[in-house]
């Protein structure tokens, strides 16, 4: 039994649908990379100037970062821009 779903997004509401996409995968991202690095919500938040409970709800996809959020989180975790804006494309 095939237990995706599909469904029908109108073009105009594509666009947003992608910034979702972009923001879970750059979420994701920083949780991978933070956890084999061995740092803790606290260090990232530290090095990056934000407070832990941020960077938890940007990595549970509570809350949506702003570009210099985003940023300052990825050259904390040791991260170039280069990395942010690929995974918007893949």
């Amino acid at each position: 039994m095939d237990s995706s779903v599909s469904f029908n997004i109108p073009a105009y509401k594509q666009p947003l649908l992608r910034s979702c996409q972009v923001v879970w995968e750059l979420s994701a991202q920083m949780r991978s990379v933070r956890g084999a690095r061995g740092m803790s919500l606290s260090d990232v938040g530290a090095l990056a100037q934000a407070r832990r409970q941020t960077v938890a709800d940007i990595e549970q996809g509570k809350t949506w970062p702003d570009v210099a959020t985003i940023a300052r989180l990825f050259s904390a975790l040791g991260l170039t821009l280069t990395a942010v804006t690929a995974v918007g494309t893949e």
